[in-house]
């Protein structure tokens, strides 16, 4: 349970300026080709706010590339390193705050890249230490959100080399998915011969359709795991090649501070 908390550290105390802000970030996302498939970077969205439920900065970071930019309260720009001491400060003046996605969209341009827009609500629990400034022990207010916000981030796959090895992973996934088609096509068959014979298989033929038949369903158990093993190094590889490049926050943090500071 612990882990879930300190979902601060992407808080960025996040909080929505105006119902606009909303109605464009969602209108732009909705944009979206329906052309392309958006898999690898759903993936990428719910991992990164699984990371923000931990409290390993280094896993939170590996989500940003090494230039990425983030927009955050009053227009000011944090790089990798200010955005670090930020997030540890949230975590540290909130070490109980939660972090819940109420809805997010995809706006894919390829399969790696593209726009994420999402709504979110944050339940930061009793403040513990100083921020911004400010510190009062504040308990929560009993409202469902503390804060509620919504932010835009740009992804994309930063190394192009790693282009190559997804490539190769989808081709595996594909082949394994076409060998276990034509295992299901010989199992169909199969059943289908011994439906036709005419007055029942002998023995004879009976024990070796059984064979067959036990031979081609391990064959197509075997197939399929080592589907599954290879699909999932695709997806690791896939989100682990993804990256914000720029996120953009839209708040109000003089009201956020206004309320932690219980004025």
């Amino acid at each position: 349970m612990k882990k879930r908390k300190n979902l601060l550290f992407a808080i960025v105390i996040l909080v929505l300026v105006a119902g606009s802000v909303t109605t464009w970030a969602i209108s732009r996302a909705n944009s979206k080709p329906a052309t392309i498939n958006s898999r690898y970077l759903e993936a990428f969205f719910q991992r990164y706010v699984t990371s923000l439920g931990s409290q390993n900065l280094d896993q939170m970071m590996s989500f940003y590339s090494p230039d990425a930019t983030s927009v955050m309260a009053w227009g000011v720009e944090m790089n990798n390193e200010a955005r670090r001491a930020y997030y540890a400060a949230c975590s540290k003046a909130f070490p109980n705050a939660q972090f819940h996605t109420k809805r997010f969209v995809i706006e894919p341009t390829s399969v790696t890249s593209g726009y994420v827009t999402w709504e979110f609500g944050i339940k930061s629990g009793p403040q513990m230490a100083p921020f911004m400034g400010v510190y009062k022990k504040v308990e929560s207010t009993g409202k469902e959100f503390d804060q509620e916000g919504v932010s835009t981030g740009q992804v994309a796959l930063v190394d192009p080399s790693n282009l190559g090895e997804i490539k190769k992973l989808e081709d595996q996934v594909a082949a394994l998915d076409k060998e276990i088609i034509s295992v299901d096509e010989q199992i169909a068959a199969l059943n289908e011969q011994i439906g036709t014979v005419k007055g029942g298989p002998s023995v004879a033929e009976g024990t070796t359709n059984s064979a067959e038949r036990f031979a081609l369903a391990e064959k197509r158990s075997e197939l399929a795991q080592r589907r599954e093993t290879a699909d999932q190094q695709l997806l690791d590889k896939a989100v682990s090649s993804i990256k914000f490049t720029r996120q953009n926050s839209f708040q109000n943090m003089d009201a956020f501070l206004k309320k932690i500071g219980g004025k």
